[in-house]
């Protein structure tokens, strides 16, 4: 056999074992659960009034395979697996459970709870534990500028939307930065049930409610920090 054959074969059988080892690694590697997972809550604007969306959060298991089942084993959540066809990812969502009165319970901000789920997938069963921590969900805008005044982003800390005092200048230039790895959407008023694009002829309103959209990389959809003019 020639020389150069040998080294061939000698290669060709180097990469089927790493092909095999890393097989076998795939097939026998255990999920991963985080240590703590946000449960963020999120504001929104119905009919006019602010409110408060029910908690939810995202525990990113590794090693999550596609045929995997996931079932709740303790806590006072809901648990349900998605894929995300952005990232091509396997998540599990989890959300305020529901109670006899079909009101979400008002878990306070700071409150700690954990979670213990079952992930069944490839053959195995597992059991894996998360420690879910109740938080207002900090709207990544770096910075909001409106007519030139600085407006303080005040919704991590007290739960509630910054507000814009509405002054003799009708249609103010209104300037917004996200944090890095935040894509930024556009600026829009919720007027009534209606979103208007913010434009040369829109002119604000006392009542008028500013929406700053912004979309975290996960997400399929934008969202928007509110801003109620007064």
């Amino acid at each position: 056999m020639k020389k150069g054959n040998k080294i061939l074969i000698a290669v060709l059988t180097a990469l089927m074992v790493l092909a095999m080892g890393s097989m076998a690694q795939a097939k026998t590697s255990k999920p991963v659960a985080p240590k703590k997972v946000y449960m963020d809550i999120f504001g929104q604007y119905v009919g006019g009034a602010a409110q408060h969306d029910p908690a939810q959060g995202e525990i990113i298991i590794k090693n999550l395979a596609k045929n995997a089942k996931v079932k709740l084993l303790s806590g006072d959540v809901e648990l349900a697996k998605y894929y995300n066809s952005r990232t091509k990812k396997l998540w599990v969502g989890v959300s305020q459970k529901l109670n006899d009165d079909f009101l979400y319970e008002d878990v306070p901000v700071g409150t700690t709870r954990e979670i213990t789920f079952q992930v069944k997938q490839n053959k195995k069963t597992y059991t894996l534990s998360t420690t879910l921590v109740w938080r207002y969900y900090p709207y990544p805008i770096k910075s909001i500028k409106i007519g030139g005044k600085k407006i303080a982003n005040s919704y991590k800390k007290t739960g509630e939307f910054p507000v814009y005092e509405l002054g003799s200048k009708k249609h103010p230039v209104i300037k917004y930065s996200v944090k890095k790895g935040i894509r930024k959407g556009g600026v829009y008023i919720l007027r009534g049930n209606k979103y208007v694009k913010y434009t040369s002829k829109v002119k604000l309103r006392k009542g008028d409610i500013i929406c700053l959209e912004f979309m975290e990389k996960s997400w399929a959809k934008y969202d928007c920090l509110y801003i109620p003019v007064v």
